[in-house]
């Protein structure tokens, strides 16, 4: 029987916030939905054998103050320009840190900006009229532990 408070199932396929002793929520059942999928297609655990690696995903959402977004709305009807209005800026990540050797990490990443600068003006518009575009931004970085 398992004893009150600890995690029921096999390592494999709990969420890593259930393995390291957190609560279990709907998100953690889909990470173990995927696992399960990935073993039915490729025929292994996607982690079998790599303890040491790591894949994260992540989403931030920031939304300026009411103040910047009507400064820039009365800005707009006083000067009677159309540049764009400050408002939010959503940021996803999804990343992957690779144990190469007992001293070596590589972790890459993929992140994806809607509304960089919570749609600033574009300084390559000369009208000024366009907000800076989205972006993709690709990194990779590596760590070396003597």
């Amino acid at each position: 029987m398992t004893p009150v408070r600890e995690p029921l199932g096999t390592p494999h396929y709990l969420a890593p916030e259930v393995v390291s002793g957190g609560n279990a929520t709907p998100l953690s059942d889909l990470y173990s939905l995927g696992i399960v999928l990935h073993e039915m297609l490729a025929g292994s655990p996607p982690f079998e054998g790599r303890d040491s690696d790591v894949a994260g995903l992540g989403i931030a959402y920031v939304q300026v103050g009411n103040h910047t977004t009507l400064s820039d709305r009365d800005s707009n009807t006083f000067n009677g320009t159309n540049q764009p209005v400050r408002d939010s800026e959503t940021f996803l990540e999804a990343t992957y840190q690779c144990q190469v050797t007992p001293w070596w990490q590589v972790q890459g990443s993929v992140q994806y900006t809607l509304n960089p600068g919570a749609g600033a003006v574009n300084p390559n518009d000369a009208a000024q009229t366009s907000q800076i575009p989205n972006a993709w931004v690709l990194g990779l970085r590596t760590n070396i532990t003597f």
